[in-house]
């Protein structure tokens, strides 16, 4: 029960995070807004460590590999969907970066021995990204090069999520998830800051309540609890059924639009929403035949 509540509340957490990364891009340029964002998160999971005082000792010897983990989800996947996010629409995003799931099932077949890649988790995914594709069918769009870029560096985001899930499932998902959240944020503040520090005007930064309020709700919800919550679930559950969290943050934010700016809930997004959940279903599955059995 405790890690379908944390699911929940995983899914509700990032499900917010892609109108509110909209809403700080508004005032602050892409780099600098992951930038900030991780560096409150840090100060905030610090605090929390201070407070419950975890052994090290599961990190120990794995330094490098967490090095390695945070340069990649937190400073280049999270770069680039900060950076593309800017010629990019939500939906288009929301779309490209829901491909994880299908990165994760490669990543596991090559990577995980212990994990099967199942009949049931393929057609799942299959059937549930063709209910995002549905759901954001009237907001894909891509005009000009920038925006191809855009889309390219946004799917490289997902790609790079999908191996680092994999990744920290198959190396350390031994160590505390807390230190691991908190340790990763080190490299992956590094290599923001120094992004930030090449590519991003510091001057186009404006301090006012919209990146104050955006840039906090991404640092202790869509970051430090989310990543915490993401790595314990990692722990404890197959990492292509975690990955289909990348499905249900979609409807999430639909469901967010509808209750606080009363959106609409059209037949299409309807349509679109049950495929998703039928999809998740059948992926979520565990059938006693598979695709390939990985070898032991």
């Amino acid at each position: 029960m405790r890690e379908f509540i944390l699911f929940v509340a995983l899914a509700l957490a990032w499900g917010s995070n892609w109108p509110v990364v909209k809403i700080g891009l508004e005032s602050a340029p892409p780099f600098w807004l992951a930038t900030i964002r991780f560096f409150i998160s840090f100060i905030a999971l610090g605090s929390v460590i201070l407070f419950k005082r975890p052994s090290y000792q599961s990190i120990s010897g794995n330094w490098g590999k967490i090095m390695l983990v945070g340069s990649l989800s937190y400073g280049v996947s999270y770069g680039f969907i900060h950076w593309g996010q800017n010629y990019v629409s939500s939906g288009t995003a929301s779309v490209l970066f829901a491909s994880i799931p299908f990165f994760v099932a490669m990543f596991s077949y090559m990577m995980l021995r212990s994990e099967r890649v199942t009949v049931l988790k393929v057609i799942g995914i299959v059937v549930g990204f063709a209910g995002i594709v549905v759901i954001y069918l009237g907001d894909i769009s891509l005009h000009g090069e920038m925006a191809i870029w855009g889309a390219v560096v946004i799917t490289l985001a997902s790609a790079t999520a999908g191996f680092t899930t994999v990744f920290v499932r198959k190396h350390l998902r031994h160590v505390d998830p807390l230190l691991l959240t908190h340790t990763q944020m080190i490299p992956g503040f590094i290599l923001l800051l120094v992004m930030a520090l090449v590519f991003d005007d510091v001057s186009a930064l404006k301090l006012n309540a919209n990146t104050i309020l955006s840039t906090l709700h991404l640092a202790l919800v869509g970051t430090a609890f989310a990543f915490w919550a993401f790595f314990y679930l990692l722990s404890r559950m197959n990492a292509v059924t975690l990955s289909l969290v990348g499905f249900v943050t979609p409807i999430v934010a639909l469901f967010l639009g509808w209750l606080i700016l009363d959106e609409s809930i059209t037949a299409r997004l309807g349509f679109g929403i049950a495929l998703v959940l039928v999809g998740v279903w059948f992926a979520s599955r565990e059938p006693s035949g598979s695709i390939v059995s990985q070898k032991s």
